[in-house]
């Protein structure tokens, strides 16, 4: 699942999870309500989160994922690289916190990682 405002980022991120076959992209939302909504329907394995979203914020939306109980990786990518940021993303429960821009690599990697301790049982 993509939450990511920007359609050009989102359209991106999309096509390299496709392109890559790391990971079934079941669906790319544009603000916090929605990425609510699309966690609850789709439970998705993994969530790629942008950090500023209309509405509910990333983060907003990161800590109510953790506090559903759910296993599931959580990747953040902002273009913001302040600490205090990159902080309160890791410290609410990102798994990754990724720059926009310099981070895909490390996207694609991280899903296949995580694609792998789940065909692990780990």
């Amino acid at each position: 699942m993509v939450a990511e405002d920007a359609p050009e980022v989102a359209r991106r991120v999309g096509a390299l999870i496709e392109e890559h076959g790391a990971a079934e992209l079941v669906g790319s939302v544009a603000n916090g309500e929605e990425a609510l909504r699309l966690f609850e329907s789709a439970h998705p394995d993994g969530v790629v989160l942008d950090v500023r979203l209309p509405g509910k914020s990333g983060i907003e939306v990161l800590r109510t994922i953790r506090a559903s109980g759910r296993r599931c990786l959580v990747v953040v990518m902002s273009s913001v690289a302040e600490p205090s940021i990159r902080e309160a993303c890791i410290s609410s429960g990102a798994d990754y916190f990724l720059l926009k821009g310099s981070g895909y690599d490390a996207l694609i990697e991280a899903l296949r990682v995580e694609a792998h301790r789940r065909e692990e049982g780990l």
